[in-house]
């Protein structure tokens, strides 16, 4: 479909117009109107070339950043993966290295710098409560005289991850879900302009295959144990509250 041609004014006036039915669309209760709502947004975006405009801009924003992340926990990788991937950053990482009970891995980031930034503060600071929560658990395991092992903080601290993950993910799909009944994308576009947190995502995948001739996961699949003290976890990761942290 060919975008419209468009002057400076006019276009501030359509992105007001299209902002107002994204509003609509993440605010109304009513599935039905809310994905008409984004329809209508989508198609004006579609009529007026802003997505393609907004996707160029972004190529052209596109870092590729190499980080060496220290993880207490070897799955503290899957949660950058979801703390990253939320803010429209693709993530490669190398093999990790065990020393002294902690791991370490070379990670690259793919996407524009403020997410990549965004994205390493947001781990550190899920990465300090994390640990406090696991020796606070083990406190209070010592304090009941209730049986633990050295797994024990371990499976705990999966457990909160897990739970911390889903958060992560919960929030990446409400900004991209999809209406099986009508087959629309209802997208809520809480990127950066016009462009969805998932598209960036998107982007930043394809632009870095253009790059390195391709994509290769060089990780392998991290298993943990589904226990009382993981359960533990999950369930105390809702207290986790990244906003104090952040501020």
């Amino acid at each position: 479909m060919m975008s419209r041609e468009i002057n400076k004014n006019d276009l501030a006036v359509v992105k007001k117009k299209i902002n107002k039915y994204l509003a609509l669309a993440a605010r109304n209760s009513s599935e039905h109107e809310a994905t008409q709502a984004m329809i209508r947004a989508s198609k004006m975006m579609e009529a007026y070339g802003l997505i393609e405009l907004d996707l160029d801009k972004a190529k052209e924003d596109m870092n590729e950043v190499e980080h060496l992340l220290i993880f207490n926990l070897q799955r503290e990788r899957s949660l950058v993966n979801a703390i990253a991937r939320n803010l429209g950053i693709f993530t490669l990482y190398m093999p990790m290295n065990e020393s002294e009970n902690k791991w370490s891995c070379i990670t690259t980031f793919v996407g524009e710098q403020f997410g990549i930034d965004t994205a390493l503060v947001t781990f550190e600071a899920a990465q300090n409560i994390i640990q406090t929560m696991r020796y606070k658990y083990l406190e209070d395991k010592l304090k009941t005289n209730e049986p633990f092992n050295d797994k024990t903080i371990l499976d705990y601290g999966d457990g909160l991850i897990s739970g911390l993950i889903k958060r992560f993910d919960v929030l990446t799909n409400k900004r991209a879900t999809t209406n099986i009944q009508t087959g629309e994308a209802r997208e809520s576009l809480d990127g950066k302009g016009l462009v969805p947190v998932n598209q960036m995502y998107s982007t930043a995948v394809k632009w870095s295959e253009a790059q390195n001739g391709g994509v290769h996961d060089t990780s392998p699949s991290i298993e943990y144990n589904v226990n009382d003290d993981y359960r533990n976890g999950v369930v105390d990761s809702k207290k986790i509250n990244l906003n104090n942290a952040l501020n």
